[in-house]
């Protein structure tokens, strides 16, 4: 055992009071090593969080390499900052006891005792820069690989891992100013040591110019994603304080709104669905809008209450304590278009009261109150954006409208312009075959209905909307 005191087995309170009162052990090495102790166990947390079942599929990438710098701090760097925790208070003992008894033999006149002593000194002193530099050596790996967890880890513990990454640097940088005070206790016998000690200690300096660049990169970082999140915050707000005037708003009007929104969605999504979404209509998902943007509960109970008047309730919107709950009684398009009906609430009105609302796929001509209507409207625009689905209409047909003749009816169903006219007897019978066709021209895609995630006849009441089909 190197010490006859163990300050690694001691609590925190009486590990703190050793540090502050005064001695000379544990000193500045020791609490070094003590300070990568803690950064290591910030970067291991950072990795087992990154590998959880919760966020496994979204950090494949990085999880081997993270998973072998795990077992190195587990197997080599943890253990050997506790020993270099406890060597460094050890050997700098050493040279303060030596040190005592080379003033004894001084005042004493003791020459040889003197000359004896001294050589003790510069011997323990040695230890007192390669330890430092060992411990420096060792938290350049750790601040790596906080730095990587930072960077490409679970971002959820990015606070963990940057200070981790924050206290592997200010470690490093106290070990370089240890070993450059111990230097200056070296004479000209100790030149060519010294000489190769250097060499050690500005190849770790390199090291933290380059962590403390990275460091401030990271800060950088966090900054930036929060000026995003307080940009995206104050155009949510402007957009409110027009949308939410209780104005009895038109459908062009409405349609605009959701336009705008949506706009403003894609504009801001890197932020709102914290990644880079590769289609803009990954961000027709209310879900995420209701969570990320306006800190609602979002919830899917298996079924929900009737409503009063005994009709069966899909959904409900309370925006005074902030939920949104889904009936799963219903299929997906019905919960879709529920989910942005309660959105078009959400942005159009100002409810205070447990509002309920009964199944709709956006396929309905019922009456409604002028509150629903609108918040029907909106779901539509927002979940069939027009110029979304114009493109999408184009990709998959070729052209920019349909109309029962030869090369529409062959390239449907392969059938004569009279034996189409059949089948569909109406313009919505029509509109309903293009709105679920799943090839055409032998080209086979998802129908717009699956591609939009609403029912068929929604889409297909939505393309005479758009005069995309005519009969």
């Amino acid at each position: 055992m190197i010490m006859e005191f163990d300050f690694s087995k001691i609590t925190v309170e009486e590990l703190m009071f050793e540090l502050g009162k005064g001695g000379h052990k544990p000193g500045s090495g020791s609490a070094a090593a003590l300070q990568g102790m803690i950064s290591a166990k910030l970067a291991q947390t950072v990795i087992s969080v990154t590998k959880t079942k919760k966020f496994r599929d979204k950090y494949l990438g990085v999880i081997p390499d993270l998973t072998v710098r795990y077992e190195e701090i587990e197997n080599i760097i943890f253990p050997n900052l506790v020993n270099f925790f406890k060597e460094d208070a050890y050997y700098f003992d050493k040279y303060i006891q030596a040190m005592h008894e080379y003033e004894k033999s001084q005042l004493a006149g003791d020459f040889y005792e003197t000359s004896r002593r001294r050589k003790e000194m510069a011997e323990s002193m040695k230890m007192a820069v390669r330890i430092p530099l060992e411990i420096a050596e060792h938290c350049v790996k750790l601040a790596d690989t906080a730095l990587l967890a930072f960077k490409f880890g679970c971002k959820e513990v990015r606070g963990d891992s940057h200070v981790s990454l924050g206290g592997a640097i200010a470690s490093l940088a106290g070990c370089l100013s240890i070993v450059q005070l111990n230097f200056l206790t070296f004479c000209i016998v100790h030149f060519y040591w010294t000489t190769e000690m250097s060499t050690w200690y500005n190849k770790l300096k390199n090291d933290y110019a380059r962590l403390k660049d990275e460091i401030d990169i990271c800060i950088g970082i966090l900054e930036k994603e929060v000026a995003d999140r307080m940009t995206l915050y104050s155009e949510v707000t402007s957009f409110l304080e027009i949308s939410k005037t209780d104005t009895q708003w038109s459908d062009e009007e409405i349609e605009k709104l959701a336009s705008d929104f949506l706009n403003m969605l894609w504009k801001h999504h890197q932020t709102i669905w914290k990644t880079e979404l590769t289609d803009s209509r990954q961000v027709l998902d209310p879900q995420t809008i209701f969570e990320e943007i306006f800190d609602y509960d979002f919830g899917m109970l298996p079924k929900l209450d009737d409503n009063d008047d005994g009709s069966e309730c899909a959904g409900y919107i309370d925006q005074r304590e902030r939920h949104i709950v889904l009936s799963g009684n219903y299929k997906n398009v019905v919960q879709n278009f529920t989910a942005a009906h309660e959105l078009g609430h959400a942005l159009l009105h100002n409810q205070h009261i447990l509002h309920r609302d009964i199944p709709l796929d956006g396929s309905h001509t019922i009456p409604r109150l002028p509150e629903e209507r609108q918040a029907d409207k909106f779901a539509t625009y927002f979940l069939m954006p027009k110029k979304k689905v114009v493109n999408s209409f184009i990709k998959q047909f070729g052209k920019s409208k349909l109309s029962i003749d030869n090369d529409t009816a062959f390239n449907l169903l392969r059938v004569s312009t009279s034996e189409l006219r059949e089948k569909c007897k109406s313009l919505r019978e029509f509109t309903i075959l293009v709105a679920s066709a799943e090839i055409y021209a032998g080209k086979p895609f998802k129908s717009l209905a699956q591609e939009y995630r609403v029912s068929v006849t929604a889409m297909a009441r939505r393309l005479e909307e758009l005069q995309l089909v005519e009969y």
